[in-house]
């Protein structure tokens, strides 16, 4: 028994308890072992004219991104696994992908030639102290300026190379015709990206909306073969900033 009791003691002092802080902008897990302990939501808001929303593909770094719809704030929103915490990302908005292979080896995805797209990058800055003082003034929250925190979003335009998309890059599927900006709600999530509010005009129709959107989701079968799925069945919005205690050995 004593022989017992020491291993056990002994397996104690080899546990590591670990605070993980995860902001209100990102999501919860409830299995803390797996390899993506945090993910950064994003969301495409449509306008409030259309009856529903269309499903959107979205691939990232090899899966294919769960989407929720809701069609009462017309508004789909995604999540990534963001365990670097990074401040840069890369966004493309288009509707045509094709393979870059070489021995029938997949080696990269790219646009297809000809195709119209838009592609972005976001960095999170801080704001110039200067751009705050006045907002600074009424600031009951006593967050300094140097904390203030803001995305700069950039458009890059036919800059792809032969279409090659970066691996790192979030895919919207989606035609980029219907896009009308980014849109930086706040620092924990990424920029909203806003369709256009003549959305109906410029599909004709909603019918042709949802025609068009189901026809390029058949289209892309041969991609989510390709792409892993990110299950987020356990997931969940984390409400308020909080400490998750995880226990390594």
């Amino acid at each position: 028994m004593d022989i017992i009791k020491q291993v056990i003691l002994n397996s104690l002092l080899g546990v590591l308890i670990t605070a993980t802080y995860i902001g209100a902008g990102f999501f919860e897990q409830r299995d803390y072992f797996c390899p993506n302990k945090t993910l950064m939501w994003g969301s495409i808001q449509f306008p409030k004219n259309i009856e529903h929303v269309p499903d959107i593909r979205i691939y990232y770094s090899g899966q294919r991104i769960k989407c929720e719809i809701n069609h009462d704030l017309k508004r789909i929103t995604y999540a990534i696994p963001d365990t670097a915490h990074k401040t840069q990302f890369k966004m493309l908005i288009t509707d045509n992908l094709e393979f870059a292979s070489e021995y029938n080896v997949i080696k990269y995805l790219k646009v297809r030639q000809n195709t119209p797209y838009k592609f972005f990058q976001v960095d999170l800055v801080r704001l110039n102290p200067t751009l705050c003082s006045l907002e600074q003034q009424f600031d009951n929250d006593h967050v300094t300026n140097s904390q203030k925190m803001n995305w700069y979003i950039k458009e890059y335009r036919n800059t792809l190379d032969k279409g090659r998309i970066p691996d790192d890059t979030i895919i919207i599927c989606c035609k980029s015709s219907y896009i009308d900006k980014l849109e930086s709600i706040q620092e924990t999530t990424l920029p909203t990206i806003k369709i256009r509010p003549d959305l109906i005009q410029v599909a004709g129709s909603e019918k042709q909306l949802h025609e068009n959107a189901d026809e390029l989701i058949i289209s892309l079968l041969d991609y989510d073969t390709i792409h892993a799925t990110m299950h987020q069945e356990e997931i969940r919005p984390s409400s308020s900033p909080k400490t998750i205690l995880s226990i390594t050995t």
